[in-house]
This record gives structure tokens, C-alpha cells and sequence, in this order.
């Protein structure tokens, strides 16, 4: 693969990967990171603003519930991955 000779922006040195590409991709995951916490944080507050108490234990028992059971199902593909099952 060749480029023309004053492109040299995939050049790469002595063999060394260029990282640039992801490297100006950090500041935009941290974005999103932060945007999606803040809208976590508001729909907390919305969910304490506008349920009432039992309203809000039947939501902690459903969202308890689900996060048991996404750390059974890494648990358990971790586990078959380190079993040998590496296509499911």
C-alpha cells in the first residue's frame, strides 16, 4: 500500500503503531461517560421527587434483581470462556 509522498499522516516509524487516532478518541468517552451520569443522576432525582416510598422500594428490588442478574451471566460466560467455550 502506497501514499503519496507528502501524506504523512498513517506513517509510522521504525515499525512502531501510530496511536494518535486513540488517543483524540479519550476526551470524547469521558464526555459520554459524564453525559450518561448525569442522566443518571436526573432520573434519580425525578424518581425521588415523583414516587412515593413504596413506588421507590419496588423499583430498588427490580433494578437489585437485574443487577444480579448481569453479574451471574459475566460470571457464568467467564467462566465458560476459561472452559474453552470462546464461540457461543
Amino acid at each position: 500500500m502506497s501514499f503519496a509522498a507528502g501524506d504523512s499522516r498513517l506513517a509510522s516509524r521504525g515499525g512502531a503503531p501510530d496511536n494518535r487516532a486513540t488517543f483524540f478518541r479519550w476526551p470524547a468517552m469521558f464526555g459520554r461517560l459524564f453525559k450518561f451520569f448525569v442522566l443518571c443522576g436526573v432520573l434519580l432525582m425525578l424518581a425521588r421527587w415523583l414516587l412515593n416510598r413504596h413506588q421507590r422500594q419496588s423499583l430498588h428490588e427490580l433494578f437489585s434483581t437485574l443487577a444480579l442478574a448481569l453479574l451471574l451471566s459475566a460470571g457464568l460466560f467467564s467462566l465458560l470462556y476459561l472452559l474453552g467455550w470462546h464461540r457461543l
